[in-house]
């Protein structure tokens, strides 16, 4: 299946996407990752004439000290940033041993998928594209 037509939003700065939603206002999905939205575009299940991808917005990663209100997490923040925090790992010990837990879980499902590509791989003698991704994406 493939994806329906529809014009890609990079945004650069948060301003920019607030601004391009309320443009778009009921005409734009948001996508950061892509594992939720894409899926169903190519089953059609949604058609948005518009799709803003937030990667490109820094402002939505990382993880910030407030004073007096804890700790702000971005939305675009990788389970691995977390997990490395040392603000985490000192100050909220329960958040980090759950992230330690998630993101270990997801590293090995892609390790297995990973070591599966290479045994594919090797067996098909190819070094091209194996399983949709290249076996060096997550090595």
């Amino acid at each position: 299946m493939s994806l329906p037509s529809f014009q890609l939003l990079r945004p650069k700065t948060l301003d920019e996407a607030v601004r391009l939603m309320a443009k778009h206002d009921g005409e734009v999905k948001i996508v950061a990752g892509g594992t939720d939205l894409l899926p169903s575009m190519k089953q059609k299940l949604f058609t948005p004439p518009y799709v803003l991808d937030l990667r490109g917005v820094g402002e939505l990663r990382g993880i910030r000290n407030v004073p007096g209100n804890g700790v702000e997490i971005g939305a675009l923040t990788t389970l691995s940033t977390i997990e490395h925090s040392a603000i985490i790992r000192k100050d909220y010990p329960v958040l980090y041993e759950a992230v330690k837990t998630v993101a270990y879980q997801y590293c090995a499902t892609w390790e297995r998928w990973a070591a599966m590509c290479a045994w594919t791989r090797a067996a098909c003698g190819t070094t091209s594209r194996c399983c949709g991704a290249r076996v060096a994406d997550f090595a």
